[in-house]
């Protein structure tokens, strides 16, 4: 299990003579305190503190943290310390380390085969299939974790915290990575106890054993009550302290129609977005810097953003062009459709002699196949149920479909035909730039309409 460790810097200078005893004797306890819990959390408390005059430990001070149970539980470990032998005054600064060894686990691409899924009559299905559904039911049980009752929540709660979640052999939660959190610490431990009280989908293996999953999930809660103006100034006040994240996430809640700015207030806005390296903030870089400065937003985006000392100007930008526009999903770059020299090619479009006219056999392609193995789920059929169910997937270097997902749902039957479509697709001659295959993104709409 993901046992941590205790570790004491002294001040230079100052010996302690026992030192390891006592830093054996904390890790001993840390480890035991680990193993009462259900779910151990990642993280490194760095505390301060100096040594009193009879040898108690005095101004424990914690200077990082995450979890607050740690740090009131470390704190208190430390209240319970002498050194007796070690001049007052001297500084002993302490790192708990909780969770320092992860449970051996695996992200999706790693797992070698999902559950088998059930669907009505004799549907044709493939691995990819498989894994797309068993990614989607994950992140349907995910999205109902801080809806969960059974746990007193402070109005006044709110934040959102990123993480890799590890789902063992059982479903159960046993291990989380904090990548991200806002500054209510409160929000983390609420996280953590939802977590424990959900069942998660099972079967993964990794050979023939059942894996432990890492699930990547963003946690969000927002306090409706809060007002436009507290937003910004407590956005202010983070963005000020260097804590960006906390910034974008107050600043990207406001009602721009109610709310007005100035150029460089839209500059500070921008720079939260970027520089909290929070994704899904990201389109509001350019939303809010297209508010200072208008610019071709369809050929440029917003690069290397840093603070400069000009008092009306205090943030400055690279804007670059887009033709390098990309994000990064499982390790590797990926582009959008429209900054690709060359885009995918459907099998049977090759002979057309213009992109334009190769790109519009490229969507022809897609709904003939969506078309050719379309079935309406019988339950969804029966309820009444319709609408369109968007899609996204990634064409890989090789020209195959990868990551399908949904990006906008209605109903999970109709979610679920719609990746299986998706997942049938045959491989394309991959999209281009510079001469060199790419890895590019796509999303689809599929229309599911009762007759």
């Amino acid at each position: 299990m993901a046992y941590g460790q205790v570790i004491l810097t002294p001040q230079k200078g100052v010996e302690i003579a026992n030192s390891e005893d006592i830093t054996t004797t904390l890790t001993n306890a840390l480890i035991d305190y680990e193993a009462e819990m259900d779910i151990v959390v990642k993280d490194d408390i760095l505390i301060a503190s100096s040594v009193g005059a009879d040898g108690n430990l005095i101004d424990i001070k914690t200077v990082d943290f995450r979890y607050l149970d740690y740090k009131l539980w470390a704190e208190n470990e430390l209240s319970e310390l002498t050194f007796p032998k070690v001049p007052e005054g001297s500084q002993l600064n302490w790192t708990f380390s909780f969770g320092a060894n992860p449970p051996e686990a695996f992200e999706y691409g790693e797992i070698g085969k999902f559950p088998k899924i059930k669907l009505d009559g004799n549907l044709k299905t493939n691995e990819k299939f498989e894994e797309s559904v068993y990614r989607y039911q994950q992140d349907q049980l995910m999205s109902s974790v801080v809806t969960l009752n059974g746990y007193t929540l402070s109005k006044d709660i709110e934040g959102l915290v990123d993480l890799d979640v590890y789902i063992n052999a059982d479903g159960k939660v046993n291990y989380i990575v904090p990548n991200y959190t806002t500054q209510d610490e409160r929000l983390l431990k609420y996280t953590v106890v939802m977590l424990a009280k959900k069942e998660f989908v099972t079967g993964a293996k990794v050979g023939k054993s059942n894996a432990t999953l890492i699930h990547k999930e963003t946690f969000k809660l927002v306090n409706s009550e809060k007002s436009d103006s507290t937003r910004y100034q407590n956005g202010l006040k983070a963005f000020e302290s260097q804590n960006y994240i906390t910034a974008a996430f107050e600043w990207s809640l406001i009602d721009e129609e109610e709310f007005t700015f100035d150029s460089t207030q839209y500059y500070n806005m921008a720079a939260a977005c970027f520089l909290s390296d929070y994704s899904r903030y990201k389109w509001q870089t350019e939303h809010y810097y297209h508010q200072a400065h208008k610019l071709d937003w369809e050929e440029h985006y917003i690069k290397d953003i840093k603070s400069t000392n000009d008092s009306t100007s205090p943030v400055s930008f690279s804007v670059v062009s887009r033709a390098d526009e990309s994000e990064t999903i499982n390790g590797d770059k990926v582009v959008s459709f429209m900054v690709v020299d060359k885009k995918p090619v459907f099998k049977g479009c090759e002979s057309f002699e213009t992109e334009d006219e190769r790109f519009r056999c490229f969507n022809q392609g897609i709904m003939r196949s969506v078309v050719s193995n379309f079935h309406y789920p019988e339950d969804a059929r029966l309820d009444g149920v319709q609408g369109k169910v968007y899609v996204f997937f990634v064409i890989e270097k090789n020209g195959e479909v990868s990551l399908v997902s949904i990006e906008k749902s209605i109903d999970p039957s109709l979610d679920i035909e719609a990746l299986r479509l998706l997942c049938l697709l045959d491989d394309f001659r991959p999209a281009m730039v510079s001469g060199d295959p790419v890895r590019m993104s796509y999303t689809v709409p599929i229309n599911f309409k009762l007759q």
